[in-house]
């Protein structure tokens, strides 16, 4: 119906309008073509406001405590908020099924009316003790009817394990949570662990107030760990190990053997299940699935650079006084400055610069070592294609958006880039591969995912050889009474060009001379041609030379194509993906190296926050939250933990150092008494010559 339409296109709109609770975080709108795309900016902070709003104009949870008539007058009047954009009548139906059901509104209600009885009878010192906590911790149920459910879903929320209303005059007891008052105009922060801050933040996703995660939701070990395999699988999936397709993470678990993690929670809650008719995060619209997968992702960086920020984990005592010396000049601090402490990022936490840094480290090794003189090196680049169709077939209801579906978007190409690997590691159609780096990162207008690769093989680098592997050229059209294989595969190539590898300079690709910072229109050239030190000339034969043309229609408009404007690209890549690519001749020995890891570094190294005392601190996770723009498909595959670089071998660092002066790392007495009796832990370094020491064979080992 239209109004269905209208409500799944201001679907966000609606949520914010209603929801109890507000959430703060930067934002900019990365649309293209008309549908709301949103990347994040920042840290997400979540309020919720006091009773009583003051000479302010109420909103949010104070709404609630109003007629219905006025609450809809209040909203369909915040311009800020879009009010203006949304149908009154489905608003004010919307606010009244939440008024029916959602217990929260129901307690709200109910507090703010017996405080103001109280309030009329026994004056205004009988109420000041008045407040309302919304619970932090919860009990998990000793009973779980069924092993594929969630306590929660067998178990209602029930109000007095939500929240705790106190009503009386004396000192209210102490209670972890979030506590609202009748201070006028004051905002208490939501903190993004409290069980409730789901239904607050988004009541049109739970508007049931379902409890979101807790520490104590239980662990069960009978649920079946992989699904199971489909015997059409193209890839032999005992070929590839588990760890290939995710990045070993910081997991935070209370008690990993009873309860889940965080992370566990949220990729259980975003899963789609049979029972789910429609499902209710995937069916939204209007940007509400873009802003909560954001939400949930930046709570997982917020548990994990809260761990880190541990007393026991300050790198203050360990860090070299030249380190800290670097980083009172970095920000731009005076010399005599106080670090008051020091949280880094390990190397191990993905998508960070220190993860970054250790895999181009261990990059730079890999192809140093691999490539061969007289082989053949490629830099390949693979595209997400949001039309692919497994995407739209996998759609609730016909007239769902990309941008609303990439959960869809990311999995079918992380299936697509399964398929990839193994045709590039398995089955070498470009050769027998030597060694490889590749990374991943995320497009601009819909976010969506693709690689940079850069690998060597044991293909002989000649023109002819390469000129057999990457074509920067429109293929003859051939006869229409030739059916060979050859000729459809070459008639689907040609279907194929003007869809993806075609390169029409439009002004976001042009520098401030106006020319193209791809350097298009390429250059003709009859033959492909290697060069030392400079990229390939690839076969692009001018249409003089009889090179063939593409004539595409635009309307009434009507733009022929040379070979000059075509991306260099593999025919059989082409056919079989259906997406844009780029395959390059990587000449040289190192040049062409940093482009396949350069891209996911962003912002700084450290933050400096100047505290009230006059200290600095160091939290490199706050600047990475503040500094970190993010599009929901980067953020889903944070939750489930996709990887952002792939090595074809393992590197393991030897740190230099003098004998007997290794780093110590210690927690407790023991490890220091140890070190003071002469009593060294072993490194990768000492290992490594006892090792080539004892071994004849490990003595051809190079370092």
């Amino acid at each position: 119906t239209k109004e269905s339409k209208e409500f799944l296109s201001n679907h966000n709109t609606y949520n914010t309008l209603l929801a109890f609770a507000s959430i703060t975080v930067g934002h900019k709108d990365s649309s293209h073509h008309g549908s709301v795309c949103f990347m994040l900016n920042g840290e997400f902070s979540r309020h919720i406001s006091s009773m009583n709003s003051g000479h302010l104009t109420p909103s949010f949870s104070q709404l609630y405590i109003l007629d219905a008539n006025e609450a809809l007058n209040l909203r369909t009047q915040n311009t800020l908020c879009g009010g203006d954009r949304v149908n009154p009548q489905t608003l004010k139906i919307l606010d009244s099924v939440l008024r029916n059901i959602n217990p929260f509104a129901k307690v709200y209600k109910n507090f703010h009316s017996q405080y103001m009885s109280v309030l009329e009878k026994d004056g205004k010192d009988a109420v000041r003790n008045f407040r309302l906590t919304i619970i932090e911790e919860r009990e998990a149920p000793a009973i779980v009817r069924g092993k594929g459910l969630h306590p929660r879903q067998v178990n209602l929320p029930q109000e007095k394990a939500m929240f705790s209303v106190w009503t009386e005059s004396s000192e209210p007891p102490k209670i972890k949570g979030t506590y609202i008052t009748d201070l006028q105009g004051c905002l208490f922060e939501v903190k993004p662990y409290n069980a409730t801050v789901d239904s607050l933040s988004y009541p049109l996703l739970f508007p049931h107030g379902d409890d979101g995660y807790h520490e104590n939701i239980p662990f069960n070990p009978n649920s079946p760990k992989y699904a199971k395999k489909s015997t059409n699988n193209p890839i032999n999936d005992n070929e590839d190990s588990t760890n290939e397709q995710t990045d070993d993470e910081l997991e935070i678990d209370i008690d990993p053997k009873k309860t889940i993690s965080y992370r566990k929670y949220i990729r259980y809650r975003l899963a789609i299940r049979r029972t789910d008719s429609p499902h209710n995060i995937w069916s939204a619209g209007g940007g509400l699935s873009q802003k909560f997968v954001l939400d949930y992702a930046a709570r997982i960086d917020a548990q994990v650079a809260d761990y880190l920020r541990q007393p026991e984990f300050n790198l203050l005592k360990t860090t070299a006084p030249d380190v800290l010396d670097h980083m009172r000049r970095d920000g731009d601090l005076q010399p005599n400055s106080k670090i008051g402490s020091v949280v880094l990022f390990r190397k191990y936490h993905p998508g960070t610069r220190p993860y970054f840094q250790d895999m181009f480290y261990d990059a730079t090794t890999i192809m140093a070592r691999t490539r061969r003189p007289g082989l053949a090196s490629f830099m390949f680049t693979f595209t997400t294609n949001p039309y692919w169709p497994e995407i739209s077939r996998n759609f609730f209801h016909k007239g769902q958006k990309i941008v609303d579906r990439f959960d869809i978007l990311c999995r079918i190409y992380a299936d697509k880039l399964r398929k990839l690997h193994f045709l590039l590691n398995k089955k070498h159609i470009f050769g027998k591969i030597l060694g490889y780096a590749e990374s991943m990162e995320f497009q601009k207008r819909i976010g969506g995912p693709h690689l940079h690769r850069v690998f060597c093989v044991d293909t002989e680098a000649t023109p002819e050889n390469i000129d057999g592997l990457i074509w920067a050229h429109i293929p003859e059209k051939p006869a229409d009474s030739d059916k060979s294989a050859w000729a459809n595969f070459i008639r689907k190539v040609l279907e194929l060009l003007p869809k993806f590898q075609i390169h029409d300079c439009g002004e976001h690709c042009k520098g401030s001379n106006g020319r193209c910072l791809k350097g298009f229109p390429k250059p003709y050239s009859r033959t492909t041609i290697l060069h030392a030190n400079k990229p390939a000339e690839y076969k692009r034969p001018s249409p003089e030379d009889g090179g063939q043309t593409l004539t595409l229609k635009n309307g009434s408009t009507e733009t022929t194509y040379t070979n000059s404007r075509i991306v260099p690209y593999n025919p059989y890549i082409l056919v079989m993906f259906e997406c844009h690519h780029n395959l390059e001749y990587a000449y040289g020995q190192s040049d062409n190296l940093k482009y396949a890891l350069k891209y996911p570094f962003k912002g700084p190294s450290f933050s400096y926050i100047k505290c009230q005392d006059g200290t600095v601190s160091i939290d490199e996770p706050a600047q990475y939250a503040r500094m970190l723009y993010r599009s929901p498909p980067e953020a889903h595959c944070r939750i489930y933990s996709q990887r952002y670089a792939y090595l074809s071998h393992t590197v393991i660092p030897l740190s230099i150092h003098l004998p007997g002066e290794q780093n110590i790392y210690f927690k407790d007495a023991e490890k220091l008494n140890n070190a003071a009796n002469g009593i060294l832990p072993e490194t990768h370094l000492t290992q490594y010559w006892k090792m080539w020491k004892n071994n004849e064979i490990d003595k051809n080992i190079l370092l």
